[in-house]
């Protein structure tokens, strides 16, 4: 019977499989077998007539696999098979690269992709730490290593006499035993034969009294009922267990003659005592020894002793938030100051929780020390200095053994193994009084009560308890994102416990509080509740699913997606004479936005059957003048919005369909008033890899950049008017060739590598933080770098210049107060809708008439890599198992949620806009990229052998100059969409 099953499909174009193919060291053959199906280029390929072969190498190399064995055709037609992976393929640890499947028949042979192997080490037992583990083995090891022990000694002791002469040689023995055999013969034939016959049958009778299997009786009082005067062998007592002899005549108990057997599965962590549990989650810890900061993205500057980044010095470099596990202890040796948090530890909201800061100010001293990550700890960011004048420092550690088995954990973990981690919630910090069933805090004096603050949950888990309560209390209390109250769970009676193994937790719900009798009023009356990760209830459920679709025949599915609420065109009638042909421009949304969770290419497509649909203003000739025909451009309104239904069809879903307003703007109506934005967001609004193949790379093609460049085309065309202004503190250049003339493009953004919502809003930009608030004010970053009057004319230092403007910077930065924001955040670490909301809130309530868009890029790739074969296996989505494949999946959520909550009429009568970047970036297109063609692509008849390769710091996430450019598309027809509806 296999343990794991593996679903591969085998494809003439990529090799699709959710993970590599695990097997533990010494598997047997079929204790893992590979369910696969063999494609072409997405069709099946029969298997009629074809011999099917598995080669392999081992994972060191040493030796080749060639098994054609374990295959059994399940259908043949449909090119799918299952094969038991062979025992000879585990016999090494480490990974497999060449590994694949090969098809013979009378013509030859052919081969599939490889597919990836891991062969996890099985455990060591001459290992001396195993004695703690592997008892009875180890026992038996230990017994045997004795026995050889004395087997050796008596072997030397032996050869030392035979040595010194105390054994006869084989002459000597020969003449001795015929000396012996003489003498038997004459006492043979002396006829005392019958002295002979009754010892033979005195042997005989003493052979036959011993027996091979042990009798076996009710009890003792049995035993010696039945051999009152003993019986050589062993009887055993079946109400006990044990075996017994006779010895100096009586029966005699000799201990247990065998235990009972140990059933596969059944050894439990609550079985094992506390020293080996404690062993086994110490398991592994001592195998790090590397620093973990080692290869982690850094961005240059620092994060200040309150905990603000401080960009663009190069003598520090910080990280991102990256995940952390309350109770992770982490030592460090760093090169830091009094000045600079260090090291910095948060909650699932960023909120800080608890930051090192070194009391020292010489950058040269390292620092050395341990940290314990504090309860509720949902982030870490690490911050320290990498040289000091001509001093660099490359001796930064950080170093954790919780990082091996957060590995360990997500990748190889049994039930019990993860219970280890539960959190009784009941020993959170905890005041007097108690909550109502309403889910307030009713009462804060009665101290024969004790109340717990929010603690952040996750639904997927569950919760154990047994909680003494009141009927007046709400003993376990739910609450959604927002902190309002969702439900309650109270006693019958007054400190009656309520108990259960788990309580269902709302879908709804992210905080939970709990209300329960004083356990120093009461300490009879100890309440638990016990949060943790439900894996066995996850696992339960995916069986019966596999169950259910086992019964079903297969059908189309209904997949969940999600759908842009609006796009943005431009209708260009700025040059009269060119009907149409000059400049415009058309808008797609792709389909691969609209999905997650997609482990396969699906049969999915739009009702065009493409995974694009395009849309673009309306213009129409309305005569049939050949030369000078009349046009009706925009339909002849200034704004004019439309709904477009859209399809979604294919073999693989059941087909659905959304509406999107398509919004075009009539252009010539925008050429007087002179939009000022301000973008705010992180690396992607920096602009970080935002270049193309086709200039070398050379230009950066930054959205806003872009914008402008739009801008700038109009003002030229129409001669006058068209113009917009880019405000903030650091400066992107481009240079645009247009109608044969260059011309050099700047903007100025707010765009800092690294940052997350929760950093800006909370007041972790210096530039924005507000001295009153401590959070985002566009007041407080105008009173700082105001550079210009609001009609963007550059003012002359001193004269209602910001207090951080000086002469050096004052021509180098843009600011002055904004007619638009624009909010990119949520790619590092996502967001909350309660953070966007106040963020929104601070800006409408200082400037209530400042138009806000908000949005979001999606994580560069594809889930559809047939349509796309110029491109490599990196671009499809579930192959990337780092920030791809995590990130789409946060972008989506975070999409759905936010155009839910502004994609909408009330929020645009608002000011308030959610703008479609993440549905109109190309998908496998946009990923960050190098040119890696065959050598004869520029050859015409060999175009398809074009070929590009995802590369550079997080190539999905950091989308190339192609997503920039329909983002800015969708940026500039926004504005001009604002304009021209007086807002």
């Amino acid at each position: 019977m296999a343990i794991r099953t593996y679903k591969v499909t085998l494809d003439s174009k990529n090799t699709i499989a959710p993970e590599p193919v695990y097997l533990r060291q010494g598997d047997k053959t079929g204790a893992v077998v590979i369910d696969a199906t063999l494609m072409d280029n997405g069709s099946p390929v029969s298997l009629s007539g074809l011999t099917p072969m598995f080669k392999a190498d081992t994972a060191d190399g040493q030796a080749v696999i060639a098994d054609s064995t374990g295959f059994t055709v399940t259908d043949s037609a449909n090119g799918k098979f299952t094969y038991q992976v062979p025992n000879a393929l585990s016999a090494i640890p480490g990974k497999i690269t060449t590994a694949y499947f090969s098809l013979s028949d009378a013509d030859g042979s052919e081969s599939t992709f490889d597919v990836a192997f891991i062969i996890k080490a099985a455990v060591d037992i001459s290992q001396a730490q195993a004695d703690d583990y592997i008892t009875i083995i180890d026992g038996t090891l230990n017994s045997l290593q004795k026995k050889i022990d004395d087997m050796n000694i008596d072997i030397k002791t032996v050869l030392n006499a035979y040595n010194q002469g105390d054994f006869y040689n084989k002459s000597e023995t020969d003449k001795k035993d015929a000396i012996t055999l003489s003498s038997a013969e004459k006492y043979a034939d002396s006829g005392d034969a019958d002295a002979l016959h009754n010892a033979k049958d005195y042997t005989d009778n003493s052979i036959s009294g011993i027996v091979a299997l042990p009798e076996t009786f009710a009890n003792l009082a049995a035993i010696q009922a039945k051999y009152p005067n003993g019986k050589n062998g062993l009887m055993i007592a079946a109400d006990n267990g044990h075996k017994y002899i006779w010895a100096n005549n009586v029966w005699t108990d000799a201990g247990i003659y065998q235990s009972v057997g140990i059933a596969d599965g059944t050894v439990t962590k609550t079985k094992l005592n506390d020293e080996l549990t404690t062993n086994l989650s110490n398991l592994n810890k001592g195998i790090v020894n590397e620093s973990i900061i080692d290869g982690l993205e850094t961005f240059s500057g620092y994060i200040n002793a309150s905990g603000e980044i401080v960009p663009g010095d190069v003598n520090y470099v910080y990280t991102n938030m990256l995940d952390a596990i309350p109770g992770t202890v982490i030592d460090y040796k760093l090169h830091g100051q009094n000045i600079v948090t260090s090291i910095s530890f948060f909650d699932d909201a960023m909120i800080p929780l608890l930051s090192v800061v070194f009391d020292q100010s010489n950058l040269l001293v390292l620092t050395t020390g341990t940290v314990t990550a504090p309860k509720r700890t949902r982030y870490v960011r690490y911050c320290w200095a990498k040289s000091a004048g001509d001093t660099l420092f490359s001796d930064n550690i950080i170093t954790t053994p919780f990082d091996t088995l957060k590995r360990i954990a997500e990748t190889n973990v049994t039930l019990d193994e993860r219970t280890l981690w539960a959190t009784n919630l009941c020993e959170s910090p905890t005041s007097i009084g108690y909550i109502g069933t309403n889910g307030l805090v009713v009462n804060t004096t009665d101290t024969n009560w004790v109340y717990t603050d929010f603690e952040a949950i996750d639904p997927s888990y569950a919760i154990a308890y047994k909680v003494y309560g009141h009927e007046k209390i709400g003993s376990i209390n739910f609450y959604d994102e927002n902190r309002i109250f969702i439900s309650t769970t109270s006693a019958i009676n007054t400190h009656t416990p309520i108990a259960s193994d788990t309580i269902p937790i709302p879908l709804t719900a992210a905080f939970i509080r709990l209300s329960f009798a004083s356990p120093i009023a009461y300490p009879d009356k100890i309440s638990s509740a016990v949060y943790y990760v439900d894996v066995k209830s996850d696992l339960d459920v995916v069986k019966q699913n596999v169950a259910d679709l086992q019964s079903v025949p297969c059908t189309k599915s209904p997949m969940p997606h999600i759908a842009p609420y609006k796009l943005y065109t431009v209708c260009n009638d700025i040059i009269a004479s060119a009907k149409g042909h000059n400049r415009n421009y058309s808008a797609a949304i792709y389909l691969d936005h609209l999905f997650k969770g997609l482990t396969s290419e699906k049969h999915i497509r739009f009702g065009n059957n493409s995974d694009k649909v395009v849309f673009n203003a309306p213009i129409v000739v309305t005569d049939s003048n050949e030369l000078s025909p009349a046009v009706t451009y925009n339909s002849g309104v200034n704004v004019l919005e439309t709904t477009k239904s859209v399809t979604i069809t294919g073999n693989d879903i059941v087909d659905s369909s959304f509406n999107v307003v398509h919004a075009s703007t009539l252009n010539s109506v925008t050429a007087n008033v002179k939009p000022r934005v301000l973008c705010i967001g992180d690396s992607i609004t920096y602009a970080e890899l935002a270049q193309i193949n086709d200039d070398n790379h050379l230009q950066n093609w930054a959205y806003h950049l872009i914008a402008k460049e739009f801008f700038m085309k109009d003002h030229i065309d129409a001669g006058s008017g068209h113009e917009c202004l880019f405000l903030g503190q650091f400066k992107k250049t481009r240079t645009m060739n247009y109608k044969d003339v260059e011309y050099p493009v700047t903007t100025h953004h707010e765009g800092i590598r690294g940052i997350s919502l929760s950093s800006y809003l909370n007041g972790g930009v210096a530039a924005f933080k507000s001295d009153t608030t401590l959070k985002f004010s566009i007041d407080a970053w105008l009173a700082k770098y105001r550079t210009m009057d609001d009609t963007g004319t550059r003012l002359t230092l001193g004269s209602g210049t910001g207090s951080l403007i000086t002469s050096g910077n004052l021509n180098e930065i843009d600011v002055c107060t904004p007619t638009h924001v624009l909010i990119m955040l949520g790619a590092n670490g996502g967001g909350t809708l309660a953070q966007y909301q106040e963020l929104v809130n601070i800006i409408k309530t200082e400037y209530p008439n400042m138009i806000i868009g908000i949005t979001l890029s999606d994580a560069a790739g594809t889930f559809f890599p047939s349509l796309h074969p110029n491109f490599s296996e990196k671009t499809t989505i579930w192959n990337d198992t780092g920030a791809q494949g995590s990130r789409h999946n946060q972008q989506y959520d975070l999409v759905s949620m936010l155009q839910t909550e502004y994609g909408n009429a009330t929020s645009e009568a608002n000011g308030i806009y959610f703008l479609p970047f993440y549905f109109v970036q190309p998908t496998a297109e946009s990923v960050s990229m190098r040119r890696v063609d065959l050598p004869d692509a520029n050859i015409e008849l060999t175009a398809d052998n074009l070929y590009n390769d995802a590369y550079g710091w997080h190539a999905s996430t950091h989308v190339n100059g192609i997503g920039h450019i329909n983002w800015g598309y969708q940026l500039y027809s926004w504005l001009k969409y604002t304009i021209a509806k007086g807002l």
